[in-house]
């Protein structure tokens, strides 16, 4: 009975909020980050390539980082505290979406390095998983992230669609990013652990 019940209470303690939107910061960045930067600042194709580079850049070095931040500061912290920027500089953004191309790069960086969280939440859920049903239940959540993507995709695409120009469309999906993001980082704060 005990094991059936711990098994039980394993599911709402899974960061499955949270593996839903580790994928945003990808998606914006493989497939809205030229767009935005040339419908809402005029980038030619020169200056978005370069800031691509830039952003795959600095997830490069977040990759590397976050391992050496792991031995002073707890895993939970780092993936708490890598949300809350993300979600803080999205919603900011979002309020004037139009104001710097230089603080739009530095978003796209910020969101695009949150997806190197995947691994701290992945070995957290690894802990919470009951043995015998680890393998199941991790593949649920890497599923959740490439649902994630499936669903971003569909609704930026049809922000993008709908919306009444650049500008107004990409401060409309930044907003529907923030959102989620603070959906994925309250479920993960307030779930049981």
């Amino acid at each position: 009975m005990r094991r059936g019940t711990g098994r039980q209470a394993a599911w709402p303690s899974l960061p499955v909020t949270v593996c839903l939107t580790l994928s945003l910061g990808g998606t914006f960045r493989n497939a809205w980050a030229t767009p935005c930067l040339s419908g809402v600042f005029y980038a030619d194709q020169t200056v978005s390539s370069f800031a691509l580079t830039i952003v795959s850049a600095v997830g490069i070095a977040t990759s590397f980082a976050i391992p050496a931040l792991i031995s002073r500061v707890s895993p939970r912290i780092i993936v708490t505290c890598g949300m809350t920027a993300a979600t803080i500089a999205t919603f900011a953004m979002a309020v004037s979406p139009a104001s710097s191309i230089v603080a739009a790069v530095g978003l796209i960086c910020l969101l695009y390095s949150t997806g190197n969280l995947h691994p701290l939440v992945m070995a957290e859920a690894q802990e919470l998983a009951p043995s015998k049903r680890r393998g199941i239940l991790l593949g649920f959540l890497n599923t959740l992230v490439f649902f994630g993507v499936a669903i971003s995709s569909a609704v930026f695409g049809w922000i993008a669609q709908n919306a009444g120009g650049p500008s107004l469309t990409f401060q409309i999906i930044l907003f529907v990013t923030a959102a989620c993001l603070v959906i994925g980082l309250a479920g993960y704060l307030t779930r049981p652990t």
